[in-house]
């Protein structure tokens, strides 16, 4: 009888991928047809996200990164294909070239489909993500001594990183844009897996947490801050929150977020500033100006991509393969498609959308490798990861906190990041403290 439910229940998901793909294969084949398939393809496409939100509606986690992707394309198809946002006119610089909107409209889709077809099939809550003896009996640590000296470790690094960081701030003007500390939610993660529950280590890492936020707020940036609080919410909080909470969070955020972004530049914070920052949300119908503004970016590299050959671009490709391996100072501008885009004169805020990267460096088959990348990573972070190691459950947190830095700004977090934090926890788990 357990077979038989087993198969039963096989052959039900395996109907369920069937019928997806079926799906997104008549919208792109009807879409052939049309004269101007953008909307039908993004209006889909916003669909297909929204679907997978409410499939996966009691995983917190994958509840949150399907409906953030589904704002970020909302936001991209109003303010492209719409006419209701008249302002940022240079955002819409590449309207007036039909192959470039056509493509990059193509591979949202195309990426967006591959997340669509490949939904994770099991939903499990996402637990306490680094959770040490106290909280999950399966969870492999190396030593208490051992885990706590080199959690101490970590915070040290964090400490000196932090330092470093707001010390240039201090003496330029203004917070520099370093990698290592980019990368610096890979050392909250492991400091709270290795803390194996140490209340006063959780405090200092929680401290140091609410410091950074702070500090990142402060200079009128988000994405660090984000990441920060993330961590911290799925060490103590995420398991817990209920749906009417998690709303009442996001929206409370988007505002704040806004708020922020509008206070670059600015002296002071005040009431005022998140009063103009609601009118300003509700006027523009609730877009996220930091996806249209990557999109801009986005449609730049599709441009920058037609002064290229095929062999040329993937000349390009190995080199940024290189970067994720040695960075970027030993190879130079070429290894940053961003800054590549901007020394040709083509406009770019600094971001990206996720697939235009895909595209440019090997057309639609790099769309279609990103998409099945990141579906894996979901689907890891869908349940997966609690049938298999500690590591694999770690890498799922420092991939969803990383969410929106890879959807709309790189994908080095899939890459690189995934580099540096597999090498980071073999450290932290296998390097033995001596006393």
């Amino acid at each position: 009888m357990v077979k038989i439910k087993c198969l039963r229940r096989t052959n039900a998901i395996n109907s369920n991928v069937a019928l997806r793909l079926v799906v997104s294969v008549a919208l792109l084949f009807l879409s052939f047809f049309m004269s101007d398939p953008c909307k039908l393809l993004l209006f889909s496409l916003i669909g297909m996200n929204l679907y997978c939100a409410l499939k996966c509606r009691d995983n917190n986690a994958l509840f949150i990164v399907y409906l953030f992707l589904a704002w970020s394309n909302y936001s991209i198809y109003v303010f492209y294909w719409t006419d209701r946002i008249q302002r940022y006119l240079m955002y819409k610089f590449y309207l007036q070239f039909d192959d470039v909107m056509r493509q990059a409209a193509y591979s949202l889709f195309l990426f967006g489909a591959i997340l669509f077809v490949a939904c994770p099939k099991t939903y499990r809550k996402f637990e306490k993500a680094f959770a040490g003896k106290e909280r999950d009996k399966r969870s492999i640590i190396v030593g208490n001594s051992t885990s706590l000296w080199m959690a101490y470790f970590f915070v040290l690094c964090i400490v000196l990183i932090s330092g470093q960081n707001m010390s240039v701030r201090l003496a330029q003007g203004y917070m520099p844009n370093s990698a290592l500390y980019e990368y610096l939610v890979i050392f909250f993660i492991i400091a709270f897996y290795l803390s194996s529950g140490n209340k006063a280590l959780d405090r200092i890492i929680s401290f140091l947490i609410i410091i950074n936020c702070i500090y990142v707020f402060l200079n009128g940036e988000r994405i660090a801050a984000i990441q920060f609080a993330i961590v911290f919410f799925l060490r103590f909080f995420m398991h817990k929150l209920s749906k009417k909470i998690l709303f009442i969070g996001m929206i409370v955020g988007i505002i704040g977020l806004n708020a922020i972004g509008m206070w670059r530049g600015l002296t002071d914070f005040n009431v005022s500033l998140l009063i103009d920052s609601i009118k300003k949300l509700f006027s523009s119908g609730m877009l996220l100006d930091t996806a249209y503004s990557a999109e801009a970016s986005g449609l730049g590299m599709i441009k920058l991509a037609q002064d290229y050959s095929i062999m040329g671009r993937l000349r390009l490709f190995f080199i940024y393969v290189m970067y994720i391996f040695v960075g970027s100072k030993p190879l130079g501008i070429e290894s940053n498609l961003i800054r590549l885009a901007q020394q040709q004169y083509h406009y770019s805020t600094g971001g990206g959308v996720l697939p235009c990267f895909g595209l440019f460096y090997l057309g639609y088959p790099g769309v279609v490798l990103l998409g099945a990348l990141v579906g894996k990573y979901l689907k890891m972070i869908g349940g997966y990861v609690f049938e298999t190691s500690n590591y694999r459950r770690c890498l799922a947190a420092f991939i969803f906190a990383s969410f929106m830095r890879w959807y709309l700004y790189s994908p080095s977090p899939l890459l690189r990041g995934a580099l540096l934090f597999t090498i980071m926890f073999f450290i932290a788990t296998k390097f033995k403290v001596r006393w």
